[in-house]
């Protein structure tokens, strides 16, 4: 993912539905084919594999 300029590698996540990704602090999850929720994930949610408390915001792919 690219976020300000800087690459951040993503791996994917369990979820329950849709496609979730983590990496670094963020999560990102799908919400369909052309909008995700980013969202930033605390270290201890990032070390327990939990869910990212931080509604986050949403984002569409830019073609």
């Amino acid at each position: 993912m690219d976020y300000n300029d800087e690459l951040i590698v993503l791996k994917s996540a369990v979820a329950a539905s849709g496609a979730r990704y983590v990496g670094e602090s963020f999560q990102l999850w799908g919400k369909g084919s052309e909008e995700f929720n980013l969202a930033t994930m605390s270290e201890d949610e990032i070390v327990n594999d939990r869910i990212a408390e931080d509604t986050g915001r949403t984002c569409k792919i830019v073609k």
